[in-house]
């Protein structure tokens, strides 16, 4: 299951202050980001497995924000470590701003700050709802996901978090007079209060009232936190409940209670709702994909189970939408002063959201791709055998033929053994590909889903030009079998020459087909030729031979066509085009069924049958849409036996 919305996840951090000295040391930090533990999101439950993979949006370093404000940055760190406490980050206050000095000036003065992680599920596993898993030296049940691969955007400083399992460590302390150094070393529990350092001077009276004061500080602001999760996890609920979080941000932001939350999102729903009857839930992503595709001039097969009835009809309702007016009537994405945003920046900020847009041109993409590759002619399909492989490892095929034709067994006498021989191949899976864009001009003008349908329908007939010219060029130029033969060869029997396409030369073919013995001993294989492969100038020709019913020839008896559709035509333009080598417009071919013996395999990855489309992000610096499509195959020789060249 992939995820592409960014999720925050509160964690406890203090700023944690080095030495001000001449050779311009900053001010350094350490955060426990993550302890593994199980979290709550809108859309579901959420386990970070901290022995997967994580990675960073920026290589170079994560940058750290003021309240998830791109525009205040204080300093940044990189992924310390993954150990069995949970995830660390640390870094330096690397920023010389006014934010950045206050932060870190309260923070000496005892603040207790917290942080917010950005970050991005790239892979996950869906828990069942009856099903466990072990995660972190802990069982989870479900229903949930386990996080095996996340990417990190940004830590922010907040006021408030929400993991009660994070805490944050010192690297390295202000040297004061009136300061105690603490031991680097030493891990302090997550609820343990920081201590402000006070003057030396003062009564012990002064001391404990200085301590008493600060504890109640921060018990207050722990209740506090504790009360603004509960209700922002309230909400969320409700959100999701309702389906539609039209208010959420203003009711998080402006302080709402449940009631009033609800109250405007049942009102707004009953302002919204065509009928009196609430519509099926539908997939927001799948209403914008085939808004989309309908937008876009596509005709959706309603007995396709791509897409419901209902998020079917859902579309239907935004016709006349152009690409943003669609994306955020379906979804609700209202950016912040939309008005005010440049195309780039409202499809970065799109493509962010909760029903990210990139995940909307993906699946329209892979649904458009899928149709226009099934358009394009690929007639070398019914004679190759089809298969699939689970990596790009080489593959190993074998044939094994025996006998085992059963002898007479003599009275007290001992079975004799068959006989076997083994053959092999091996068959290994290649990616293909191209990538491609949507520049910036055509989506402020609206034509970015009509340049999206022009681009995936080269890209189909791209995918589809790529396997033709290899499956026709190893059918025509297979060069050397297993056993360093040519494939096609008289001692093969896999060659017949001076024999121009015509009923008795057919007939003659066909026979020799029929003829063809094991290699463990002399009796027959017991296999037909199915199908006939032409050129286009013999396509007349084939059709004369096998479609007459009647015909005039001395050479059989009676005038009924004994080759009446005895065999399919495959008429192939690539035999006779001079790109391809051994290239002839005299030249047929005669072909088993694959499913019985295989002349030719084609191996799909993961079975995926047809070009995939990736939606790359949004750079910085591109103005534009970046997206790329990919094929995963690999065709190799098979048996000789199962094929007939015949030249004129």
């Amino acid at each position: 299951m992939e995820n592409k919305n960014l999720k925050y996840l509160e964690a406890t951090v203090q700023p944690i202050l080095a030495e001000e000295s001449k050779d311009g040391t900053l001010a350094k930090f350490k955060i426990l980001a993550n302890a593994g533990s199980r979290m709550s999101f809108w859309d579901g439950d959420l386990v970070i497995d901290l022995a997967g993979e994580i990675s960073q949006k920026d290589a170079r370093a994560i940058p750290i924000l003021y309240g998830h404000d791109w525009n205040a940055q204080l300093g940044h760190a990189t992924v310390s470590r993954a150990d069995d406490r949970g995830l660390w980050l640390e870094g330096v206050v690397s920023v010389p701003s006014k934010r950045a000095q206050e932060w870190i000036q309260s923070a000496r003065n005892g603040f207790p700050w917290q942080a917010s992680l950005g970050f991005v599920v790239e892979r996950g596993t869906a828990v069942g709802k009856n099903e466990e898993v072990e995660v972190n030296g802990r069982v989870e049940k479900g229903e949930l996901t386990v996080a095996n691969k996340i990417q990190i955007w940004e830590c922010s400083v907040v006021t408030f978090g929400a993991d009660d399992h994070t805490s944050a460590d010192i690297t390295a302390s202000l040297k004061r007079k009136d300061t105690v150094m603490p031991n680097v070393d030493e891990h302090k529990k997550a609820d343990e209060p920081k201590k402000t350092p006070v003057n030396a001077d003062a009564s012990a009276e002064e001391l404990k009232q200085a301590k008493a004061d600060a504890e109640k500080a921060i018990e207050e602001l722990r209740a506090a936190r504790v009360a603004e999760n509960k209700r922002i996890d309230a909400l969320e609920g409700l959100a999701k409940k309702y389906g539609d979080r039209s208010f959420l941000e203003a009711a998080i932001n402006e302080g709402w209670d449940v009631d009033r939350f609800e109250l405007e999102t049942l009102r707004h729903a009953r302002s919204q709702a065509p009928s009196p009857t609430a519509p099926p839930s539908v997939n927001p992503v799948k209403v914008c994909a085939a808004a989309f595709m309908r937008r876009a001039g596509r005709k959706i097969d309603k007995s396709s189970d791509r897409f419901t009835q209902a998020e079917l009809d859902a579309a239907d309702r935004l016709r006349g939408y152009d690409i943003r007016g669609i994306f955020e009537a379906a979804t609700g994405f209202e950016p912040k002063e939309s008005q005010r945003l440049d195309v780039g920046e409202w499809f970065y900020a799109a493509s962010l959201s909760t029903n990210s847009l990139i995940d909307v041109l993906k699946v329209t993409g892979n649904a458009v791709l899928e149709e226009e590759f099934g358009v394009f002619e690929r007639r070398w399909e019914p004679l190759f055998k089809r298969s699939v492989v689970e990596d790009f490892k080489k593959a190993p095929r074998y044939r094994l033929e025996s006998s085992m034709e059963f002898e007479e067994i003599p009275d007290g006498a001992e079975f004799p053994n068959g006989t076997q021989t083994e053959e092999g191949w091996d068959i290994q899976a290649k990616t293909f590909g191209k990538q491609y864009s949507i520049g910036r001009k055509a989506l402020i003008n609206g034509e970015a889903l009509g340049v999206f349908n022009d681009i995936l329908k080269k890209l189909a007939f791209g995918a589809t030009q790529k396997i033709n010219r290899d499956c026709w060029s190893l059918l025509m130029n297979p060069g050397n079998a297993s056993d360093g033969t040519a494939f096609y060869h008289a001692n093969h029997g896999s060659l017949l020459t001076g024999k121009a396409l015509s009923l008795a030369n057919l007939d003659a073919a066909l026979a020799s087909f029929a003829t063809r013995t094991r290699k463990t001993d002399d009796t027959p294989l017991g296999i037909e030729a199915k199908y006939l492969v032409v050129p286009p100038a013999l396509m007349g020709t084939a059709r004369n031979i096998l479609n007459s019913t009647e015909i005039e020839s001395t050479s059989y008896e009676g005038k009924t066509n004994p080759m009446k559709n005895i065999v399919e035509v495959v008429s192939a333009p690539q035999l006779a085009f001079p790109t391809f080598t051994n290239y002839s417009g005299t030249t047929w071919y005669l072909f088993a069924d694959p499913n019985a013996i295989p002349a030719f395999e084609v191996a799909y990855l993961f079975g995926v049958e047809n070009p995939t489309v990736r939606s790359a992000e949004f750079d910085i610096g591109k103005l534009g849409i970046g997206f790329d499509g990919y094929f995963d195959y690999g065709i190799a020789l098979r048996d000789y036996r199962a094929a007939l060249k015949v030249t004129a």
